[in-house]
C-alpha cells in the first residue's frame, strides 16, 4: 500500500470513527493519533486550520488528561463505549471542545464540504440569522428550506441556525455555511 493511500484509509477509519461515535478510537492518546495520522492526507490540506485543531486537542488533552476507566468501571462494556462513558462521568469541555474542531474539520474534508473561515462563518451566520423570518416564510410544513443541497429536498431552517449558534469549531458548521452560502447564491447576494 502506498503511503498517500494507508493515508487515505486512516483518513476513512477516523472519519467513520468520528461519525459512528461507538467505534472511535478508545483513548485520549488515540484520537490524538488518529487525527494526527489523518493530517497525511492530501484532502485535509484543504482545511489550514487542521494542524491547529490537531495541536489544540494535544495541548487540551495535556492539560486535563484522563487515563482509562479503572477496572471496576463498567468491565462488561465495550472498550470504546466504556471510554465515552468515562468521559462522560468526567466531563472536560476544552477536550469536548478540541475535538469536535478536530472531528468538524476532517469530515468536512472526507465529505468535500468547502472550508469555512471563522469570518465567513460570522458573516454568514448573521446573514441567515437578519432573513430568517423570509427564510421561513418560503419553508414547507416541515420546515425545509428551498435550496440545492444533498438530494435537493432543502435544509431545516431550525437546524442550520442550531449550527451556526454553536459556532465555527463544531460538527455541522461546514453544512450551516454551504448552505448559506447556496442561498445567497440563489438570491443574488442576499439570504432571503
Amino acid at each position: 500500500m502506498t503511503r498517500r493511500r494507508a493515508a487515505r484509509a486512516r483518513v476513512g477509519r477516523v472519519a467513520a470513527a468520528v461519525a459512528a461515535g461507538l467505534s472511535a478510537p478508545a483513548s485520549d492518546a488515540a484520537w490524538v493519533a488518529a487525527f494526527a495520522a489523518a493530517a497525511g492526507d492530501p484532502r485535509i490540506a484543504r482545511e489550514p486550520d487542521f494542524p491547529r485543531a490537531v495541536d489544540a486537542l494535544r495541548a487540551a488533552v495535556a492539560a486535563d488528561p484522563l487515563g482509562p476507566p479503572p477496572g471496576w468501571f463498567e468491565p462488561a462494556r465495550d472498550p470504546v463505549e466504556r471510554f465515552f462513558a468515562w468521559c462522560g462521568a468526567n466531563p472536560r469541555p476544552a477536550v469536548d471542545a478540541a475535538r469536535a474542531w478536530a472531528a468538524e474539520l476532517l469530515l468536512r474534508a472526507v465529505d468535500g464540504t468547502p472550508p469555512v473561515t471563522a469570518a465567513e462563518f460570522a458573516e454568514l451566520a448573521t446573514g441567515v440569522r437578519e432573513n430568517a423570518g423570509r427564510l421561513r416564510a418560503r419553508a414547507d410544513a416541515d420546515g425545509l428550506v428551498p435550496v440545492p443541497v444533498g438530494d435537493g429536498s432543502g435544509a431545516v431552517l431550525d437546524e442550520v441556525l442550531a449550527r451556526f449558534d454553536r459556532g465555527p469549531r463544531w460538527p455541522g458548521a461546514g453544512e450551516a455555511a454551504e448552505v448559506a452560502r447556496r442561498l445567497r447564491a440563489r438570491h443574488g447576494g442576499s439570504l432571503g
